[in-house]
């Protein structure tokens, strides 16, 4: 027998006693519950419904046992007041969120009481002193053996039998234990005794003034002044915790600080309470507040004559980090406004001096910014800020290309992004990062200066491209995230003033809306021009981690707001046939060549011999537009001369494209031709050509039955589909579909949601109807496209009815036979089948409508060919005149068109 069907009987058998005899879950135990509670809840429901039993008993006899056991604790947290919402303040929504501060130590004794029991299995002290009440058990061995329980009576005095009453009220219990000892060894010859001590009495004391509960309490002999604030809940929110007395006979006998507990572990203030005390909690004194950079931040309560240092202390110190020299204190001058006052609490006077009731101090933090450091950023090994030394220079910094560098690091092109005065301006430095770390030359090994920013590149732009060409290589998680926090302009996207506001509000924008939008604004023109083949646009996820749109991001942003009249924005733009089109910082002493580096190098398909820079040529106050013609070979191969253009602000570098250049164009030949395959043909080629490359067709080819496919018309035709999808649902939805009395029609609905599934399932063909016997014969021509398709079928001796007939199927070619007859042969028309709209696919694709006669009637007396499908569509006037329904019938007959001619093959 398995253990999961023992566990089942036990439980069962369980249940059937207790539940079965006294249907009472309160009586279960904390493991007879668990163990149902394990079970599925199907048998849950099985078992409780057998006996009778609701199972929301055992969840609640849980929770009365739960709640037994919190009722052993002395006291419960207190109930949460939870605030109401507040209405957005647009008068405040650019302050910086404040930090709610709680009085510190006020928690500490906060709660309910729940129970004003004795405090049992408490070790009594040597120097407690006895009274009535209280208790004793004196063992006695020797000779004579014997427990007994021993009570102090009123008068003082305890008695053991055989012994006379022992006066003990004042005496300390270790006196107690010797007097009682000494008495039974004297009295009664070979016997000892062991003395311990029993039942506590109780003692009736008042907590008064701002406690929580205050009140009369019944509380242990050995309580002190903190177990009296236990139990009357604590200290109310207005309670001092700096100034509790403790009062005895209308005196102040002590006075307890209880920061002296919490902060440094005193409690030697904590006396022993006697009967008829009164603990009183008064008001509490000034209060403090302190946040910053703090170990402990909240309000403080300060007594007369203690300073600044005090306060600090009691905070807990300054953190690492703090900036005490520019401590700002806010404070309530007795006027309508408040004062902010500096405070250097890094000199000791100023620590001296005596905080004001109500200030609020915070302590700053010292900058993020570092004095001497560089920062490297990008495709490296190890990231981040590095020592600053006199003379260094970037191969200092990166001494191997593989030791350094990850694999996927752009060699070409690199930056340094130095900062030119104090409002954080920058300059752009390009560099060769092989140059500088392996060749070491001078003009790419770049001496730095302090804060300087070097930033390297991947030489893949998209994370497709990067795992595709480095599939061996990839992130780990942990790498992704180091990289992540060292991201370039930290502090400058921090600064920003919607920062501050903590929720978005009517009209706002978050953070990450924001710097999604700097990410689009920087970089549209990348991201426009390098969008994949599908045309489909690259959000910022799409590029791989180190490419140049992420991290050119915010440099181009400053960049742009640097610009001034008198200071043109540092930006340069390249486009055609380069490998990473888009806007790029210009450089120190940029030229096209470094232009032509940092954009990833020209395509094979650009045309070196001639390139256009258009500039904007400011003339007084008009502009005017300059075009420059530049070979790009020679200024690739002969830096320094003419042809290597000095960049100016604006420039625009457009690189144009060999002329016929075409890039691999196939069509595809299939079927019945004698060298079926792909062929690569030039631009211009026509169908003819190729069919004769291939050898013409077979013998048992039907060239009238050719499909030919186009990818372009696939893309047409599923788009039109699509739109006709989106209508149908818009009219399905918004109307529904009628019958002619104007009652529902839910056969039509049906048959509605069904052409809908069909629409959806219906693969765009493209087909492009064509003759190809006059191909053949040179009378006409297809001139060919990259993707086209052409499948020539085998010879076909059959004749295919579709749509409202009876049994759609195919026949046996027969010229005898005209289409009524095949239709005949099919089962006849359907009920709702048009037979005004009969029509004719050709096995090339070509429609053929039969003609009318004088009386309106359909002729159809139309000469058929092998190949041919007869189409009894759908009659759209079944459907309460619906033009949406009709328009899609016969958009589905063009499709039946292409699929019926390559179905029928």
């Amino acid at each position: 027998m398995s253990l999961l069907l023992r566990s089942l009987m036990a439980l069962t058998l369980f249940l059937s006693v207790t539940l079965g005899q006294t249907a009472n879950a309160a009586g279960l135990t904390k493991q007879q519950i668990d163990a149902f509670k394990k079970l599925p809840v199907a048998q849950q429901k099985a078992l409780a419904k057998q006996y009778g039993i609701d199972p929301a008993m055992l969840q609640s006899a849980q929770s009365n046992q739960e709640s037994s056991k919190a009722d052993s604790q002395y006291v419960m947290p207190r109930e949460q007041v939870q605030d109401e919402p507040q209405p957005f303040d647009y008068d405040r929504q650019f302050e910086p969120k404040k930090v709610e501060l709680k009085r510190f130590g006020l928690d500490l004794f906060a709660g309910m009481p729940t129970t004003f029991e004795q405090l049992a299995d408490v070790p009594v002290p040597a120097d407690y002193i006895v009274g009535p009440g209280d208790s004793f058990k004196v063992m006695l061995f020797g000779k004579v053996n014997g427990e007994y329980d021993l009570l102090v009576n009123r008068d003082g005095s305890i008695l053991l039998p055989e012994l006379p009453p022992m006066t003990v009220t004042g005496m300390t219990f270790l006196e107690v234990k010797a007097a009682v000892s000494a008495q039974v060894k004297a009295k009664m010859i070979g016997v000892n005794a062991s003395v311990s001590m029993g039942q506590l009495r109780s003692i009736r004391i008042f907590v008064l003034g701002e406690a929580f509960k205050p009140g009369a309490y019944s509380i242990s002999s050995l309580s002190t002044v903190t177990h009296a604030l236990i139990a009357a809940g604590g200290i109310s929110d207005i309670g001092s915790l700096r100034s509790i007395q403790l009062k005895r006979a209308g005196k102040v006998v002590a006075e307890l600080d209880l920061y002296d507990l919490l902060i440094r572990g005193d409690n030697s203030n904590d006396v022993l309470l006697q009967s008829n005390d009164v603990v009183f909690v008064p008001a509490s004194g000034d209060l403090v507040s302190v946040t910053g950079q703090v170990r402990r931040e909240a309000i403080f309560e300060m007594k007369a004559g203690e300073t600044y240092r005090d306060l600090i202390k009691m905070a807990g110190g300054f953190v690492s980090t703090a900036y005490p020299s520019d401590t700002l204190i806010e404070r309530f001058s007795g006027g309508s406004l408040r004062t902010l006052v500096n405070l250097d609490l890094g000199d000791k006077r100023q620590l001296a001096k005596a905080p004001i009731n109500g200030d609020i101090i915070n302590v700053p933090a010292v900058s993020e910014q570092y004095k001497d450091a560089v920062s490297l950023i990008g495709a490296v090994v190890r990231p981040g800020k590095l020592q600053w030394r006199e003379g260094m220079r970037i191969g200092n910094i990166l001494q191997s290309i593989h030791g350094d560098l990850l694999a996927v690091a752009d060699l070409e092109y690199g930056l340094v992004v130095r900062e030119i005065n104090q409002k954080g301006d920058i300059d752009i430095i390009q560099f060769g990062p092989a140059n500088a770390i392996e060749r070491h030359i001078d003009a790419d090994n770049i001496v730095l200066q302090p804060r300087d920013k070097v930033v390297i590149f991947s030489r893949y732009e998209t994370i497709e491209a990067e795992n595709r060409l480095l599939d061996k290589y990839a992130y780990t998680e942990q790498e992704i995230n180091e990289r992540q926090q060292d991201r370039l302009w930290d502090q400058y996207q921090q600064q920003k003033f919607m920062d501050y506001v903590g929720a978005k509000a009517e009209g706002g924008k978050t953070k990450e809306e924001l710097n999604r939008e700097e990410f689009d604004s920087a970089n549209k023109s990348l991201m426009d021009i390098t969008a994949d083949k599908k045309g489909k646009r690259r959000t910022e996820e799409d590029y791989s981690l180190f490419s140049r749109a992420r991290l050119l991001a915010p440099i181009i942003l400053q960049l742009q707001e640097q610009a001034g009249v008198n200071s043109p924005v540092k930006l340069v733009e390249v486009d055609g046939k380069i490998k990473y089109p888009g806007v790029y910082p210009l450089p120190r002493g940029g030229r096209l060549d470094s232009l032509l580096l940092a954009a990833g190098g020209v395509l094979e398909s650009a045309y070196l011999d001639k390139a256009e820079v258009t500039r904007l040529v400011a003339q007084g106050n008009n502009t005017s537009i300059k075009h420059i013609h530049t070979n790009l070979s020679d200024a690739i191969n002969n830096p320094t001369g003419d042809n290597n253009i000095v960049l100016k602000s604006k420039d625009r570098l457009n690189v144009l494209e060999r002329p016929n250049w075409q890039e691999n164009i196939t069509v595809t030949l299939a079927g019945e031709v004698k060298f079926p395959g792909v062929y690569t043909i030039r631009r211009g080629e026509v169908l003819s050509s190729v069919i004769e490359r291939a050898g013409g067709f077979t013998n048992f080819s039907a060239p009238k039955a050719a499909v030919f496919s186009r990818a372009s018309l696939r893309t047409k035709e599923r788009e039109h589909l699509n739109k006709l999808a989106e209508d149908l649902q818009r009219n399905i939805a918004a109307k529904g579909f009628q019958t002619t009395t104007g009652e529902s029609s839910m056969a039509s609905y049906a048959e509605t949601k069904q052409l809908l599934q069909d629409l959806s399932k219906v693969k765009a063909v493209g087909r492009l109807v064509v003759d190809l016997e006059k191909v053949i014969a040179k009378q006409s021509d297809v001139q060919l496209e990259n993707g086209d398709y052409l499948y020539v079928p085998p010879l076909i001796q059959s004749v295919n009815v579709i749509g409202e007939v009876n049994v759609a199927t195919a026949h046996m070619y027969d010229p005898n036979i005209s289409v009524m007859e095949y239709i005949e042969r099919s089962g006849g028309f359907k009920q709702r089948a048009d037979e005004e709209r009969v029509y004719i696919i050709k096995a090339d694709g070509s429609v053929v409508i039969p003609p009318k006669n004088n009386w309106f009637a359909v002729e159809y007396d139309v000469p058929l060919e092998t190949g041919d499908t007869i189409v009894v569509p759908l009659d759209a006037e079944h459907m309460d005149d619906l033009t949406l329904y009709s328009t899609a019938t016969q958009i589905l007959y063009q499709l039946g068109i292409a699929v019926a001619a390559i179905g029928s093959l």
